[in-house]
């Protein structure tokens, strides 16, 4: 349930948070840009900004998918800012960097880059390389171990492999095999 001020809380009626709202605002948008439900969220999701590399993750991602192309060089200079030296994005400034975070972003970073933004190309490579090194660490415990991490993985370098090769070599990252 939409809050008045185009943004969804956590639960239906609750105040608006950041979560994974990106996503309503791209079904959305695909049902109808035009719609006042859509260009409220979209509105909310152009003006809201609380400082903090979660939201210029998710504000990247959510303006990419919809190809918003006025904030979107503020939010991208945000987000490429924001990420840690060791290549990835944790929360908050200063969290130590997070496999889901991480992934988020380079999703956010992809598809910037399909809008012509090639100036994430440095973070974008910073954030491959976190992965790499990281994507073995044990986030999850038992059975789940490697799904959880290998899912995040996948869905974030996808948008960044060539249709026609199912290979990591189409980004020069040769060294992550699925």
């Amino acid at each position: 349930m939409q809050n008045e001020n185009g943004w969804w809380g956590l639960d239906p009626g609750s105040i608006s948070s950041i979560g994974n709202n990106h996503y309503p605002l791209y079904a959305l948008y695909l049902a109808d840009p035009d719609d006042t439900s859509t260009q409220k969220a979209l509105n909310w999701f152009k003006s809201y900004n609380p400082n903090q590399p979660i939201w210029y993750i998710v504000t990247t991602m959510g303006l990419a998918y919809v190809g918003e192309t006025i904030v979107m060089p503020t939010r991208l200079n945000q987000l490429m800012n924001a990420q840690n030296a060791d290549g990835g994005w944790g929360d908050h400034t200063g969290w130590p960097s997070s496999l889901s975070r991480t992934c988020m972003a380079i999703i956010g970073l992809s598809l910037a880059k399909e809008l012509g933004h090639s100036e994430v190309d440095p973070c974008l490579t910073e954030a491959l390389n976190w992965v790499y090194a990281h994507y073995t660490k044990p986030y999850l415990t038992g059975e789940y171990t490697r799904v959880y991490p290998t899912g995040l993985i996948i869905g974030a370098i996808s948008p960044l492999l060539d249709p026609s090769n199912t290979t990591i070599e189409t980004v020069s990252y040769t060294h992550l095999t699925l």
